[in-house]
């Protein structure tokens, strides 16, 4: 079907399952909840198809970028409320976009004193500023508020602007 207003979604196989999503069903199954949680493993039309539903009914989306490692398009990026990866996710999100708008803002608004902070809470194996470039970077191309999971070390919330969040 090519009509632009369906997707379809895959099976466990990858196959293309015969079940149409039409504007109505995803406006059906995104309606009725206060938060949208999207993963990577879907397919990303349907993703992108219910996270613009979602935006439409003023729905917070949220991305869990784990799973399947391959890169997000923009039009997604610019759908999501908060999106959610690992140190290595960030990077390799970030690297996707590198050639694009980069993240040379990542510490607009923040002292050396906040910076020396947050740097004492993750440890010295991370590397703070490299961090917030990659997320500046991701901020750039239009996600919104980057929440970075750090396993043990806890994580940290980049708010879009200009409040910065860190927390074990």
């Amino acid at each position: 079907n090519n009509n632009s207003n369906s997707a379809a979604a895959d099976d466990d196989a990858g196959n293309v399952d015969e079940q149409i999503l039409t504007e109505e069903r995803v406006q059906a199954i995104v309606s009725p909840h206060s938060l949208l949680l999207l993963q990577c493993e879907v397919p990303h039309l349907v993703n992108l198809r219910l996270a613009r539903a979602a935006r439409n009914l003023d729905i917070p989306v949220i991305v869990d970028v784990g799973g399947e490692d391959r890169t997000m398009e923009r039009d997604l990026l610019q759908c999501c409320d908060y999106l959610v990866p690992n140190e290595t996710e960030l990077d390799r999100l970030a690297k996707s976009y590198q050639d694009d708008v980069g993240g040379d803002d990542y510490q607009d608004g923040m002292t050396e004193q906040i910076m020396e902070d947050i740097q004492a809470q993750i440890g010295p194996s991370l590397h703070l500023p490299s961090i917030l470039k990659s997320v500046a970077t991701l901020q750039s191309n239009g996600a919104s508020n980057v929440l970075v999971t750090l396993g043990s070390r806890g994580s940290i919330l980049v708010k879009k602007k200009p409040a910065f969040v860190s927390s074990r």
